[in-house]
C-alpha cells in the first residue's frame, strides 16, 4: 500500500467499499416513510446524511454520495418505505429496477 494512501479520504463519498471512479458524488434526496425514518435517523446511511424535512408520516434525508451499486441495493432493501426524490437520473434507475421486478411476477 502506498504510504500516502488515505483510506478515509478515498472512501469518503462512498456508501461501502465500492469506489467507482466513473461515478461522481451527487446530492441525493430520499423520502423515508414512518418507522423506517426512525431507523435511518438512528443509523445514518452515510456521514453526509442530513435530515432536511420531518413530518409525521415521513422524513426527507439528503446525502452527498456516489450512487454506486451498494448504495442502490441498500435503498432497494427498504422496499416501499423509501422513495428517491432526486436526482432524476438515480430516481429513474431505481424505478427501472422495480419495473423489472414487477415484470418477473406477471
Amino acid at each position: 500500500m502506498p504510504t500516502d494512501f488515505n483510506p478515509q479520504k478515498y472512501f469518503e463519498d462512498c456508501y461501502g467499499i465500492i469506489h467507482d471512479v466513473d461515478i461522481a458524488p451527487q446530492l441525493i434526496r430520499i423520502k423515508v416513510f414512518s418507522r423506517q425514518a426512525k431507523y435511518v435517523r438512528a443509523l445514518a446511511l452515510h456521514h453526509s446524511q442530513k435530515e432536511i424535512e420531518t413530518k409525521a408520516s415521513y422524513s426527507i434525508f439528503e446525502y452527498f454520495i456516489k450512487p454506486t451499486f451498494d448504495f442502490r441495493q441498500e435503498l432497494l432493501s427498504m422496499g416501499e418505505d423509501i422513495e428517491v426524490i432526486s436526482p432524476e437520473s438515480f430516481r429513474t434507475e431505481i424505478k427501472n429496477v422495480y419495473n423489472n421486478i414487477v415484470k418477473l411476477y406477471h
